[in-house]
């Protein structure tokens, strides 16, 4: 707790063993996993891509809509309908 208080110091030493020690864990359940357990890990993990992909792919259309709108709403301001 102490060398958290560090400004900087403190800042290195809660990413290394933090990261380091929940690394291990994780790396220690996967390795430790029974069949059944590591089926289920593996639907986690397709799910878990589906659903960032979807969220990529709904900002990247989010985007590409923004645009369109505004490029439109640029247009109008310089062209004058035709009559």
């Amino acid at each position: 707790m102490l060398l958290g208080a560090v400004p900087f110091v403190g800042d290195v030493f809660d990413i290394y063993y933090k990261a380091n020690e929940k690394n291990l864990v994780l790396l220690q359940q996967h390795l430790q996993a029974t069949p059944q357990e590591a089926r289920r890990q593996k639907w986690g993990d397709g799910f878990f891509l589906a659903g960032m992909i979807a969220i990529v792919l709904a900002a990247l259309i989010g985007m590409m809509t923004i645009a369109y709108l505004l490029a439109m709403w640029i247009q109008s301001l310089f062209v004058t309908p035709v009559r």
